[in-house]
């Protein structure tokens, strides 16, 4: 079988690129792999094999075609092949609000195109909510903010030796009786900075720029904002960086782009209801058929076509790692961990959804009744509204807990395999199944995690579920208390994370699966005959057979 797979190139980073090249070597045994990538991309080498530029996928390009989504931005590209060619999808994620996004910017610039991009995108529910979701932004910080002082109200970096950089949208307080806003800005090449006040846009820049901006304010405006476009994130680097303001003067009275802004860096945003705008409509109506990790996937997608759909269940790949009972020291002479004590890890960049405050709350009730329980947050802080420093003030757990910052992914596992015990919670999800508590399964380690429908098929045995929300806070920490102690339970959750790595989710494994599916399932639409042409090739090969038999009768 010849398979084409479209994914995205090696120098982009991405949990799913990484997901993919691992099962391409594995696919590699049993079929011929070929790379398909965003026009632009031909020529480079993929997992040791020469690209082809998406745009030259045809229907006869293989026999099979098989996509793998997730919510990338980087995965837009797939939309117009899909849409084209049709094939399978292998859906790493429900919620596809950031591919949508990026595959029609009208969706975060509203108007009537956004409005038929929302319908497009999600049909007349979630439209309905993208368009409160837009008033929400419109709206901007409320008054009582507002009210609360200080120059900055949202959107700003931490302030560098000689200016701030804010975030794609950003607010300052003037006087409702202002008159003139001057700002010194870095603008860079590919931006544009627009100042809204009241309601107005009152300046535009296109970047490159490097000077003073100046303009009149209208009458009653309380709050600037300033929104950038063109924003790209920086590889490494977490912010999203707009404009660099150095300075800023209203009515010629400098304003202190030292202080602490009023609200966390983004005020109302139409990514805030990302959760709600799952935006999967189109992969979901053009693929003709399916694999997924969990069985919640496999029904929402029922749910939106119907039980015809031809839709495959496949295990995330891991590495079972070898049980060595070495392995743990080694992974923390690795890391640097010193300390004594039962390590807990969460991994992953620190984000709201993930849950942070409600684990800090619990590990601090936790530690009250164990206080040999130590916290490694293994991921780069990314929070929005939740000042992460000054929780742990709070709760008293500044030399209990630590932030490792950023971490390459080999390090990450590294920190897994030093841990005692992994800690992974999500809510709201993306409804995707973890690589992360997969890999955690695979070094052979327990897992608290989450009890959401579409990480059900992690194993029971070695797994502990907890609510999202209610009762979660005071369930984690018994939790972590039972499995901080000295009993078994630990040890036989540990192996039966090895079995389940061994023998169901090993790449190997997973490939074979795969191949086993895509074999039976449906070939991509436009590969199709009729069903006349399908008749018609039929009825010729039998006239055929009965001219030969006639010939030698």
């Amino acid at each position: 079988m010849r398979l084409a797979l479209v994914t995205t190139p090696e120098a982009v980073p991405s949990g799913i690129g990484d997901y993919t090249r691992t099962l391409a070597r594995h696919l590699g045994e049993h079929l011929e792999v070929v790379p398909y990538l965003p026009d632009g991309s031909a020529g480079e080498s993929w997992c040791g094999l020469e690209a082809r530029p998406v745009s030259a996928l045809g229907p006869r390009s293989a026999d099979r075609i098989l996509y793998q989504v997730g919510n990338e931005r980087g995965h837009a590209f797939m939309l117009d092949p899909l849409r084209r060619v049709g094939g399978t999808v292998t859906l790493h994620d429900w919620v596809l609000f950031d591919l949508a996004v990026a595959a029609h910017p009208e969706l975060e610039r509203g108007g009537w195109r956004g409005h038929v991009a929302a319908w497009r995108c999600g049909g007349l529910e979630q439209r309905q909510r993208w368009v409160e979701a837009l008033r929400a932004r419109r709206a901007g910080v409320p008054p009582e903010a507002r009210a609360a002082g200080g120059p900055l109200l949202h959107g700003w970096h931490e302030p560098e030796a000689d200016g701030r950089w804010c975030a794609p949208r950003a607010g300052l307080s003037v006087s409702d009786r202002a008159q003139r806003l001057e700002l010194a800005v870095h603008l860079p090449a590919g931006h544009r900075l627009a100042l809204e006040s009241a309601g107005t846009t009152i300046i535009r820049q296109d970047g490159p720029f490097e000077g003073v901006l100046s303009a009149d304010l209208p009458a009653g405006g309380a709050a600037v904002g300033l929104v950038v476009r063109g924003v790209r994130p920086v590889p490494g680097d977490p912010r999203e960086l707009g404009a660099f303001v150095r300075a800023a003067t209203v009515d010629g009275v400098p304003l202190d782009l030292l202080a602490a802004p009023v609200l966390p860096l983004a005020g109302p945003q139409l990514s805030d209801a990302r959760f709600e705008l799952p935006f999967q409509r189109p992969v979901v109506r053009w693929a003709d058929a399916f694999l997924v990790h969990s069985a919640a996937v496999a029904d929402r997608i029922h749910e939106d076509r119907n039980a015809a759909t031809a839709i495959g269940l496949v295990p995330h790949g891991v590495d079972p790692t070898p049980p060595r009972p070495e392995l743990r020291a080694e992974a923390r002479r690795a890391v640097g961990w010193e300390e004594d004590g039962f390590l807990l890890v969460s991994f992953g960049a620190i984000q709201e959804h993930k849950r942070p405050e409600p684990l800090l709350r619990a590990f601090a009730e936790a530690r009250a009744r164990a206080p040999h329980l130590r916290l490694v947050l293994a991921g780069a802080p990314r929070t929005e509204r939740l000042d992460l420093e000054g929780l742990l003030d709070e709760l008293g757990l500044a030399d209990a807990v630590r932030i490792t910052g950023w971490l390459e992914e080999d390090e990450a596992v590294r920190w897994m395999e030093a841990a005692d015990l992994c800690v992974h919670l999500r809510g709201p999800s993306t409804m995707g199944t973890s690589g992360g508590a997969a890999r955690a399964l695979g070094a052979g380690r327990a897992l608290v995690l989450s009890d959401l429908p579409e990480w059900r098929e992690f194993p029971d045995e070695a797994v502990r579920r907890v609510p999202v929300g209610g009762s979660e806070v005071t369930e984690l920490a018994s939790v972590l208390v039972e499995l901080g102690g000295a009993s078994g339970s630990l040890a036989n959750m540990e192996q039966a994370a090895l079995r389940w790595a061994a023998e169901t989710a090993a790449w190997p494994l997973v490939a074979e699966r795969t191949v086993e599916l895509l074999e039976r399932m449906p070939g991509h639409r436009t590969a199709r005959r009729s069903l006349l042409q399908t008749l018609n090739k039929e009825a010729q090969r039998n006239a055929a057979l009965r001219a030969e038999r006639a010939k030698g009768g």
